[in-house]
């Protein structure tokens, strides 16, 4: 099963290469300016195949300290996924427009508990799948403006609701999951 899995991620990576030798291809790097509010940094990367197609990776540091945050918690997740422009915006042939983005987000975080004097760091994995939809926008002929929200499904190792820097978990029985967010982006590096 592993293999057969690598070969298919493989594949899939060999197509994206592939497509990617066209004209249109574009390359944005992207923040995430109101991560470091949720105790996380999140940068991304969006590669442009064409006008309706587009691969987002996304790498998120958690662990940022806020004077607010009661946990020492440390730990990272990564977030990719497919975006299906719905209608580009072909006025200016930049691929923007409402789009579509399935997006499958897994990671790890530890976190410190500190009681009696013994330190003690419980490891804490987490997952999800989540439908993406939002819009992106150019400003200045150089900023990317993209915004989102999603519902989807996750797990966590617990299963406990609550907030896994990429999504909230609304309910312990029920792996209902939402996430909204802002990214910024370089337009054409």
């Amino acid at each position: 099963m592993k293999k057969l899995t690598v070969f298919l991620i493989c594949l899939c990576l060999l197509q994206v290469t592939a497509l990617c030798q066209q004209e249109n291809c574009k390359n944005i790097l992207k923040v995430e300016p109101f991560s470091i509010f949720t105790g996380n940094i999140t940068l991304g990367y969006e590669k442009r195949i064409n006008p309706y197609l587009g691969w987002d990776f996304y790498l998120g540091l958690a662990g940022i300290q806020m004077p607010y945050h009661k946990f020492d918690e440390r730990g990272i997740f990564l977030s990719t996924g497919p975006k299906y422009t719905l209608r580009p915006d072909l006025s200016p042939p930049n691929c923007l427009g409402w789009y579509v983005r399935p997006e499958l987000t897994i990671g790890r975080f530890e976190k410190r508990n500190v009681s009696d004097g013994k330190v003690e760091d419980k490891p804490e994995y987490f997952g999800a799948l989540i439908l993406q939809y939002g819009r992106e926008q150019l400003l200045w002929q150089s900023l990317r403006v993209d915004w989102h929200f999603g519902v989807g499904f996750s797990l966590s190792q617990n299963d406990s609701m609550g907030y896994w820097y990429r999504f909230i978990r609304v309910n312990d029985d029920i792996p209902l999951s939402f996430s909204a967010g802002l990214s910024i982006g370089l337009h054409e590096w």
